[in-house]
């Protein structure tokens, strides 16, 4: 869909895509329209076993949204406040669509194409050129020197480990985080380079959890696939951003503190508040100042240009309020077909409208693919997706109000993150951490303000 010029193969390919599994070119026993239908009873059922209204106030009872008139409530503003921005971008695409020789009005299929054809127009960036800003090493150090300005830790790399009796590959390291005091608080190995039978992709996960009571210190490990060049190792941007979303994971866990492994890091945080530091640290890199930390030129170690970070912060940026609408529709759609007594049909066709700033393809039947509503435990819980973006957006509000010119202050922010949000990992409820984190409820303005925000 991104790529594809050929509008009718576009449509084609959408129109299959989205009547998957649904009462158009499919079989009967292939048809989920009235499996979702049953779907829905049973868990109304099953909520009324309980004493709830309905399954969606029994799913959100529990989350850090609370209500689901909470949820509504949030969905609509998004709708109000962003949607006529989403039509003047629409209209705006369409101009350079026509510029660019379409003469026919935009349809569903034809947003995601136009939107990638823009952004790569106007705001792509030359990737072998950028390559040349991130050698490994500086981008890791520089992570580690985020780490110190923000939450006053140390990654001490262990010379004394016996590397070929307990280590899996010699290049392999290990680094010994320390807190303020010189204290060990934990462990992360750190597996830099690709090799054989090894899997293709930047990951981490978590070898021992915090546990207090047993005395256990967490151990992660970090997971890249970097050629082996030695000092001339280079990373893609792609590569780069996402190291930074893993490395939010990752200090997550390390800087946890807690006296049983089930309340480590994110083990048991409400769905709708899962993964702010991970998101906090998708923003923090398109600040000036952490680039600066990041990137430095192989061969003049000057840092990235301001210019080629606008650029890739606008191009990360460009025309996704499509993508956001989206998904707000399928959030508003997953609660009121769990609420209202409409066929779910019915409910998809009157919200499409409401949310969305272009025409529902009449072979629209996503509901009957939704996964993560009906063959998922996250029925009612779509919205956390956008939940989880709105507290990350205040999150780093905090961190932006103060500026990352004033060390001092950032780093006042920074401790006062890692003692709420990161020391106590889900053993307090989010909302409490974040109002010890912000002294207030969380807003929804800067996340509107992410998105309504014009160059």
């Amino acid at each position: 869909m991104q790529s594809c010029s050929n509008r009718e193969l576009r449509k084609t390919f959408y129109e299959a895509f989205y009547s998957r599994a649904a009462y158009v070119n499919e079989r009967i026993e292939t048809n989920n329209s009235e499996i979702v239908k049953k779907i829905i009873e049973y868990r109304g059922d099953q909520a009324k076993l309980f004493g709830f209204q309905n399954y969606a106030q029994m799913a959100i009872e529990s989350t850090s949204a609370i209500s689901v008139d909470n949820v509504i409530e949030v969905l609509n503003k998004i709708k109000t406040n962003l949607k006529p921005v989403a039509e003047e971008d629409l209209a705006r695409l369409q101009k350079y669509s026509v510029n660019e020789g379409n003469l026919t009005p935009f349809e569903a299929f034809d947003v995601e194409f136009w939107r990638t054809k823009h952004t790569n127009s106007c705001f792509k960036v030359d990737e072998a050129r950028l390559m040349q800003y991130f050698p490994l090493q500086k981008v890791i150090d520089g992570l580690f020197d985020l780490s110190k300005l923000l939450f006053d830790v140390d990654f001490k790399k262990d010379q004394n480990v016996l590397k070929e009796k307990y280590l899996w590959d010699e290049n392999v390291s290990v680094y010994n985080v320390m807190d303020e005091n010189n204290k060990h608080i934990s462990t992360l190995m750190l597996d830099p380079f690709l090799r054989n039978r090894k899997i293709n992709n930047i990951w981490s996960y978590v070898g021992r959890e915090s546990s207090q009571t047993a005395n256990m210190k967490p151990l992660v490990y970090l997971i890249l696939n970097a050629p082996n060049l030695g000092t001339s190792t280079l990373l893609t941007f792609d590569q780069v951003k996402i190291l930074f979303s893993e490395f939010g994971k990752v200090i997550q866990t390390l800087l946890t503190q807690t006296q049983y492994t089930d309340l480590s890091d994110c083990n048991s945080v409400e769905s709708d508040a899962f993964g702010l530091s991970q998101k906090l640290f998708d923003r923090l890199l398109y600040v000036p100042e952490v680039m600066n930390l990041i990137s430095a030129h192989k061969n003049t170690g000057e840092p990235l240009p301001i210019d080629m970070l606008e650029r890739l912060k606008q191009g990360n940026s460009n025309l996704k309020i499509f993508q956001l609408l989206t998904q707000t529709y399928l959030s508003a759609f997953d609660i009121e077909c769990h609420t209202s007594d409409k066929f779910w049909y019915d409910v998809s066709d009157d919200l499409w409208s409401k949310f969305m700033p272009f025409k529902m393809s009449p072979k629209d039947f996503r509901a009957c693919q939704f996964e993560s509503t009906f063959s998922e435990n996250f029925g009612c819980l779509y919205y956390s997706h956008i939940w989880s973006d709105m507290l990350a957006a205040d999150l780093f509000e905090a961190f932006n109000d103060v500026g990352f010119h004033d060390k001092l202050k950032i780093k006042e922010v920074g401790r006062r993150f890692r003692d709420t949000f990161l020391v106590n990992g889900s053993s307090l409820k989010s909302n409490e951490m974040f109002r010890k984190f912000r002294g207030r409820n969380p807003s929804l303005d800067p996340f509107l303000k992410s998105y309504s925000t014009r160059k």
